[in-house]
């Protein structure tokens, strides 16, 4: 059965988007290259999984989509996930990478989103290496993604460098 995806658990996210000329096999492509990117960093207690997760409404709006899934086991930061997609339309891929922060009961009562639970757990940390335990995992994520986008996007460097003259 397909997980349920919590669009207010987001606190950071960034996209690439790419015109291909056969972008055959390319999601399942991003997924390969993300996950042995994850696996080769030897990162202790990161759980890696690609599955089904159902966003939008209840009833209405409801979307059922694959994602990979990087979460953080035996740790501190067993809250904090990253997701990785890739979407097609037609020849254009949008790749997306989102880190969250899983809401609990309260939290959601509360109704605390991804910025504020990002927050909170942060003053979980009781010390400098747990600070740094998350501060790496956040990073990783980040890495491995321009990785995958440098693997799967021929052109990445060029326009990265062009999009940086334009800021």
């Amino acid at each position: 059965m397909a997980k349920r995806f919590d669009f207010t658990s987001v606190y950071e996210d960034e996209t690439w988007t790419v015109v291909f000329d056969d972008n055959e096999g390319i999601q399942d492509r991003f997924y390969e290259i993300v996950k042995d990117e994850i696996n080769k960093s030897q990162f202790p207690g990161l759980e890696v999984s690609i599955e089904e997760y159902i966003t939008g409404g209840i009833f209405f709006n409801k979307e059922s989509t694959k994602m990979l899934c990087v979460k953080a086991q035996d740790s501190t930061f067993e809250q904090f996930e990253i997701y990785y997609r890739a979407q097609v339309f037609g020849n254009v891929v949008i790749f997306t990478r989102m880190e969250c922060m899983e809401r609990g009961f309260f939290s959601i009562l509360a109704g605390k989103s991804g910025n504020e639970l990002k927050a909170a757990l942060r003053l979980k940390c009781k010390n400098m290496a747990q600070y740094e335990e998350f501060i790496a995992i956040d990073s990783l994520a980040d890495i491995v993604f321009r990785c995958a986008l440098q693997r799967v996007d021929p052109e990445y460097r060029e326009r990265k460098v062009l999009n940086l003259k334009i800021a």
